[in-house]
């Protein structure tokens, strides 16, 4: 078994993070928060088995940080674990891609521009 509490903090803590740098605890919808305070009396007493079987920590449970990003339960077959993510940024100097990309297969690749790898998808739009 595994500690809500301890999972928690060792997922801050690989990622760089401080309990300080917490934002807010609660649903990604957001329309139920609590404090950091609060989650941690109830994460200290909630365990799960990080093995194959039945999720036991809500999917939709998140960890905002100051920073904007934020970590979410993630699950496969009954094992769960937490996933740190980012709001991705445009980059200086962004390529803007047109009308005629194909948005199959590789980013930014023109219908009909690789033969063989694009040839289809024309027909298919």
């Amino acid at each position: 078994m595994r500690n809500l509490k301890d999972s928690t903090l060792a997922a801050l803590n690989s990622a760089g993070y401080v309990t300080g740098d917490v934002a807010w605890v609660g649903n990604r919808s957001g329309s139920l928060v609590l404090g950091w305070n609060v989650f941690v009396v109830l994460a200290a007493r909630t365990n799960f088995d990080q093995g194959y079987g039945t999720a036991m920590v809500a999917s939709d449970l998140v960890v905002v940080m100051l920073d904007g990003s934020w970590f979410e339960r993630r699950e496969y077959d009954g094992s769960e674990w937490w996933d740190h993510n980012r709001c991705p940024q445009k980059q200086d100097g962004a390529r803007e891609l047109g009308p005629n990309t194909s948005l199959a297969g590789r980013w930014g690749i023109r219908l009909g521009e690789e033969p063989g790898e694009d040839e289809n998808m024309t027909e298919a739009l």
